[in-house]
């Protein structure tokens, strides 16, 4: 089963909470827990989106998200020694830029704060992939916060489910949490932790126009 919609990671929090915990009523199946997406204990509710939150930001900074924008440029090339400034969501890091589709075969680009700059001598298709921050879980909307797919690993949103009931229950005197942190460091220390340097522009120019 794939563990990457935030209702499933809260379904397997909940799950290992219920195995662990030593004081939880067990009327049921792991696989009934794996049901529930909502705990009887209105604190552990409210707790889990925030934890969630900390935890996917900081094995998204672990692991790196990386996002792929295509982008269409139009003709601007009445100002061919300006740049047009182009938005690339959550960006941390430009990885590289490919033409995709054009009669030119370099580009002259500059990546700066998130956005990337294509001087308007340049017109056709590129691929634009960049390293981005991880999205803010306590940002989104509560109606639509159960269907949002984390930007991780499979194996990451696991650890993060063990990272996440450990958080819950490390304030239960008689819960059994200490497996959590051996389970989580195992699976964090077999993840791709992915680096790369920024890409360059082409060609020296400075950024009139931006």
């Amino acid at each position: 089963m794939s563990v990457k919609q935030v209702k499933e990671i809260k379904r397997h929090i909940l799950a290992l909470i219920e195995e662990y915990s030593t004081n939880a009523t067990k009327s049921g199946s792991i696989e009934e827990y794996l049901n529930v997406t909502w705990s009887d204990d209105a604190d552990i509710n409210t707790k889990l989106i925030p934890l969630i939150n900390l935890q996917y930001q900081f094995l998204a900074n672990q692991e790196g998200i990386i996002r792929i924008k295509d982008i269409s440029i139009t003709d601007n090339t009445n100002k061919p020694n300006y740049y047009t400034k182009y938005s690339l969501a959550g960006a941390s890091k430009l990885r590289s830029v490919e033409i995709l589709e054009s009669d030119l075969d370099t580009i002259n680009y500059k990546y700066l704060n998130g956005k990337l700059y294509v001087k308007n001598t340049f017109t056709g298709i590129i691929e634009v992939e960049y390293n981005a921050y991880a999205d803010d879980l306590t940002e989104i909307d509560d109606n639509d916060i159960d269907d949002y797919e984390l930007e991780i690993s499979q194996n990451a949103c696991v650890a993060l489910c063990y990272m996440v009931a450990g958080d819950i229950l490390i304030t239960d005197t008689s819960a059994n949490y200490t497996a959590f942190s051996g389970k989580a460091s195992q699976i964090i220390q077999a993840l791709d932790n992915e680096t790369n340097s920024m890409i360059g522009i082409v060609e020296q120019a400075d950024l009139r126009g931006i």
